[in-house]
This record gives structure tokens, sequence and C-alpha cells, in this order.
């Protein structure tokens, strides 16, 4: 193949070749014919060393054609088939070509588009150049990265028994699943991630990434906790979605993605993908500034038999306003309603093995902690030995928080960069009279505990990409018990969950390029509602909804992307 393709190019600049004597034969019979050949000879030999600069010619090919056409040209004059010069008597047998004079200008002209003519066949054809990468390798980008983290959780040794919180029966009731509130626990956790993403299209992008982590859980943490006799760690589909994008101020992502609502960690955790669709449109009324809007479907728990399918609807809008050079200011509005997610006591036995029955359960592998709960089974509900039924539980306020955020950005007047953030969560969706309807208890002693506030500063210098790049960030909240769904609240801060106030602080430091030092230090405790329980043995407990719980985690990581 290598040979034919060969010959086929030295076919094409032997023609070349003789196109080029042609056209300077006259000048050669009246000037100097050893100058004109020689410029004969720099212009073909130009035309070569351009295919192989371009990479559509080897360096050993352009040695071979050379030499072919060295033996070409040979052959040629020594049979005398070089061209009549001009006036000269035509040779017996061979028609008479007359080539009237060409500029320098003409000639320029014929070698352009002879050269671009044999660089576009090159590139169709592919005789120049075999070994190109397929065009479809241009159009993806691939990406990775790596995080060891060591993680440590120091409780305090007044926090209330984990054995108390699971000794919960009766409605409500707060974090009935606990685990371990009083021992000190370290750990080692890996988090591996790699994902690329394809430009189909000039209005159609897709993406997908595959991690490690656990599969339960609407936060799905993406760290595996080393340490199970080296056993290797779950992976799982983290995402993957298209991009339909008609044009610059319009897109429609479907599939599992990132977050499409502006927002910070106080609400959605990081770690969060979306499942669903996601309508975004922007406009830009001037240079420097935007609004936005975003609506989108998600769905959260699908039945076979029931009509009473879980979901999520958000929609937010918002702004990005220049105030000055440098300096941006972003605010958004949001507000979401997670449909059918609340607890509904059920009334009877179960009709039938297939009739739909406990589907309003807030199951322990999604819930984390804080969150009102309420025990769905029915009143009275036995076992086949007579024997009380253990709760099913369910949560007890309908959430349709509403959510502002406002962040401003400082970029330009400062050796670093300085971005403030401020987030504020009602949810509109508590109701003591349906609360006590759906849980069918009268007399429940509930507080209105809805709102959540948190303020963030984060300063940095550069993007961790190159040694020397830093980042530093500091923050304070408030999140009460019923503000937010605590399923899909930040793992990290409090272990997860609601109702609770602390701070936090962290950073990171890039040692190499693409490799960076982390740290986070976050200190906790649960918010007190100042009321009192007593316990059969006449001592007295706080509500085990503000039951003290305190502590202190402390991350410390090594990361680096590709």
């Amino acid at each position: 193949m290598q040979t034919i393709q060969t010959g086929h190019l030295a076919l094409r600049l032997s023609k070349l070749t003789m196109l080029l004597v042609c056209a300077v034969a006259p000048l050669c019979a009246q000037a100097d014919e050893k100058a004109e050949l020689e410029a004969l000879r720099a212009t073909t030999l130009g035309l070569i060393k351009a295919l192989v600069d371009q990479g559509l010619l080897t360096r050993e090919r352009a040695d071979v054609l050379l030499k072919q056409a060295s033996k070409e040209g040979a052959k040629a004059a020594a049979s005398g088939g070089a061209p009549p010069a001009w006036g000269d008597p035509p040779v017996a047998g061979k028609a008479v070509v007359r080539v009237p004079y060409l500029s320098e200008t003409a000639k320029l002209e014929i070698e352009s588009k002879v050269r671009d003519d044999v660089i576009a066949r090159a590139k169709t054809e592919g005789w120049a150049t075999p070994n190109t990468i397929p065009e479809w390798v241009n159009r993806i980008k691939v990406e990775g990265d790596v995080r060891v983290r060591y993680q440590g959780d120091f409780f305090d040794p007044d926090n209330v028994p984990a054995t108390v919180y699971n000794s919960q029966t009766d409605t409500p009731a707060w974090w009935p699943d606990a685990k371990n509130t009083t021992v000190n626990r370290h750990r080692l956790a890996l988090r591996a991630r790699w994902g690329l993403t394809s430009q189909v299209n000039a209005q159609v992008r897709a993406a997908m990434r595959i991690s490690t982590g656990t599969p339960n859980g609407a936060v799905s943490s993406t760290s595996a906790t080393m340490g199970n006799y080296s056993s290797k760690p779950t992976i799982a589909l983290d995402r993957a979605f298209m991009r339909y994008e008609p044009s610059k101020n319009l897109s429609l992502d479907a599939g599992r993605f990132d977050s499409p609502f502006v927002k910070t960690d106080l609400t959605w955790a990081d770690d969060l993908m979306f499942d669903g669709l996601a309508l975004t449109a922007r406009a830009e009324p001037k240079p420097g500034s935007s609004v936005f809007a975003v609506a989108g479907a998600f769905p959260l728990k699908e039945f076979e038999n029931s009509t009473q399918d879980k979901w999520l609807f958000g929609a937010q809008m918002g702004a990005r306003l220049k105030i000055t050079d440098g300096t941006q200011l972003s605010l958004a509005l949001a507000s979401y309603n997670f449909a059918n997610l609340e607890g509904v006591r059920e009334q009877g036995p179960r009709p039938n093995p297939t009739a739909p029955y406990l589907q309003s359960e807030y199951a322990s592998q999604i819930r984390q902690k804080g969150n009102t709960l309420i025990n769905i089974n029915m009143p009275g509900a036995v076992d086949d030995k007579g024997n009380a039924l253990a709760p099913t539980w369910g949560l007890a306020s309908k959430f349709r928080p509403l959510v502002l955020t406002g962040v401003v950005q400082i970029d330009e007047q400062l050796p670093f960069k300085i971005h403030l953030s401020c987030e504020y969560v009602k949810n509109l969706g508590f109701n003591y009279d349906d609360i006590v309807s759906r849980a069918n208890v009268s007399g429940l002693n509930l507080q209105r505990k809805t709102t959540a506030l948190q303020g963030r500063v984060d300063l940095f210098k550069g993007d961790l990409s190159k040694p020397g790049d830093w980042a530093a960030w500091g923050a304070m909240r408030r999140l009460e018990k019923d503000a937010w769904v605590d399923a899909f609240t930040d793992s990290s801060w409090h272990l997860g969950g609601t109702n609770y106030k602390g701070w936090a602080l962290g950073g990171s430091y890039a040692i190499a390029p693409n490799a960076w030092l982390g740290f986070r230090w976050q200190n906790t405790r649960n918010l007190e509602n100042g009321e009192r329980t007593v316990n059969a043995d006449g001592t007295q407990l706080d509500q085990l909804s503000s039951a003290p719980f305190k502590v202190e985690v402390i991350q410390l990581e090594i990361n680096t992307r590709f």
C-alpha cells in the first residue's frame, strides 16, 4: 500500500514539475535559462518541504519521491522529451504546446492552488498520512482525580448514647437509627473518579463518569472507607447525561448531572447528582451582566403500582451583575417542592400482597438525621405473635423550601480572589395541623424549626494547577431540623443531617502541578429547644430533638487530578 501511495504522489509531483517547466520555458529562451531552472527546482523542493512540515508527508517518502522525479527527469532529457522553445519547429509526431508569458503573481497563484489541491486530496484519501488520529478522538475530553483522606470524628463525652435514640418508638422521633455518638473514630477513605466528555456535534454534548463510593442514599458519598481486609471498593455510575444547546442562551440537560442551580453546600451536598431534566435559559442585557432561569423535574422514587411517585420540582431565577471591573454580584431565588415525600399513617392492614402499602416511608438507607419523624404503621399494628410492630418512619413535615442565595466575587483588586456567599432557607411546607392529621396522633409537642442560614468566605490564588496555588475558607451556619430534607445535606457537616449549629475552617495548598494538600476542621452541636423529658426513673433529659450531641470532624487529604 505504501508503494502505491508513494507512486501516486510521485506521479502528481512529476506532473507538477512538468507544468512548471512548461510555464517557465519561454523565459528560459529569453533570459538566463540556468537561473530559471534553479528557481523551478527551488519551488518544487519548497512544495515538498511544505508537505513534510504539515505532517502530510514523511521525510522518508519525500526522499523517495525526489529520487523518482529525478529519474523521470533524466529519462525525459535523454529521450529529447523536453518541450520545444517558443518559435521552434514542432517535433514530429508531437503536438505543439504554446505557453504565454507568466508573471510572478500568476506563478505563485498556480503554486498555491496546486499545493492546496494536493493537501486536500491527501487528507481526504489518507494516502499521505495513513496513521492520522481518527476525527472523533479530537472531540473527546478525558478527566479524572484521586483523593486519599484521613478523617477523625471526635465526640463530646456528654453526648446522649446511641441506644437512647434507638429506643424511640412513638411519634415524634429523631434519629432512631443512630449508630455512634460517643466513640471517637479514625479512618482512611479513598476517592477515585474517571470521566469523559464528548462534543457530539455543535449542539449536543454527552458526558459520563464513574467513581468509587457507596451506592445507597441520596447523598452517595464518593469516598470509600478503607480497612475492609483490602476488599475492592464499589464502582458506580456517578454521572451520565446529554446536553442539548441549540443556542448560547438555552440548554437542556437530561440524565444524571451536577446541580443546575446556583447553590452552597448548606442545601445541596457537593457529591449530589440530579436525575431527571433541567432547562436553563440565560441572557446578557449588557456586557458583564446576565440574567438566568432554571427549571427542573427530578424523580426521587418511582412505584410500579401507585401514582404517588416521589418527585422533586425546582425553579430558580437570578442575575449576575457587574459592579466594577473585577467585582460581580450574583443573586438567585429558588423554590423547591418535594412532592409526596411526607409520611402518611396507614389506616388499616394491607388489603392484598400487591396493594400499595407504607409507600410514604422515609427509609433508613436514605435519611441521615435531624428531620422530625412520625410512625406510619397502622394504629395498634402487631406481628403474627401479637407483638407490636417496630415503627416504620416517615417525614412529619412537607418540604417546600424557598432559598435565597447571594455571592460577591472580587477577582482583581487584590493579589488573591475573595468570594463572599450567604444563603437563607425557609421551609414553607411545615403545617402543624397537617402533620397531626397525617400522623393520626393528637397533642403532638412540635415546634416550628424551619429556617437555615449560612455565611461563608473563600480566599484563593490560582486553581491549584501549579505549585504555590492556595485556597482558604471559613463558614458558620445554623440549620434547623425541618428547614431542609436531611437526606440531601453534606455528610461532613455534623456527620450529615440537620438540627445543628457550628463553624468550619478549611484550606488547600498545591505542592506540585495538579496535586495539593487539603484540610478541614468542623465543630458543631445539636440545637436546643429548651424542653425537658422525664424518664421512667424520674430523671430529666432534654427532648431528643435537642439532646446533647457535639462532634468535631477533622479531615486531612492529598488530591491529584488529570
